[in-house]
């Protein structure tokens, strides 16, 4: 067989139809998962950085096939993705917790923008739910971000229920 640079035509071949695969279905799954919450109020901002990781997944996937089809030893490369996605598990648990709470809390429609709720001993209107906290006007005016885990772990009284857009 014929030969490019030290790899065989068919190898590169199949590197690039893995490569071109790998950029349609990356495509695809973010526009899919999108399009499945995109009814959903107050889900933009968390359903496309979870569309974004499901993508970013898809490539990394996409990449080691074709380092695969390429002969290149990756073992390294992985083990080390491993060790550092454990380091980074750990520095940011607080974060991940939260940000796992605020995606739980808006699957499950319990609480929504225009909601009165009391929660550990503050109470107030839902203006905003984030990824990290959700953010509450109190009966004064003041604005307070609860972190979503918070939410997550502690009984919350829904007091009125906004309207649903």
């Amino acid at each position: 067989m014929a030969a490019f640079l030290g790899t065989e035509i068919p190898d590169l071949v199949a590197a690039a139809a893995i490569a071109a695969a790998t950029y349609v279905s990356a495509w695809l799954i973010r526009r899919l998962f999108l399009r499945s919450v995109e009814h959903a109020e107050g889900r933009n901002l968390v359903a496309r950085r979870v569309g974004r990781v499901l993508q970013a997944m898809v490539v990394l996937g996409g990449v080691l096939g074709v380092f695969a089809v390429l002969h290149i030893d990756v073992s390294s490369v992985v083990i080390g993705l491993g060790a550092v996605s454990i380091a980074v598990s750990f520095a940011l648990s607080t974060l991940l917790n939260n940000l796992v709470a605020g995606i739980l809390i808006l699957a499950d429609d319990s609480v929504r923008v225009g909601d009165t709720i009391s929660v550990g001993g503050l109470q107030g209107r839902v203006v905003r739910l984030r990824t990290r906290a959700t953010e509450l006007e109190t009966g004064d005016g003041k604005r307070v971000f609860v972190p979503n885990a918070y939410l997550a772990q502690n009984p919350v009284v829904r007091l009125d229920r906004g309207k649903k857009a």
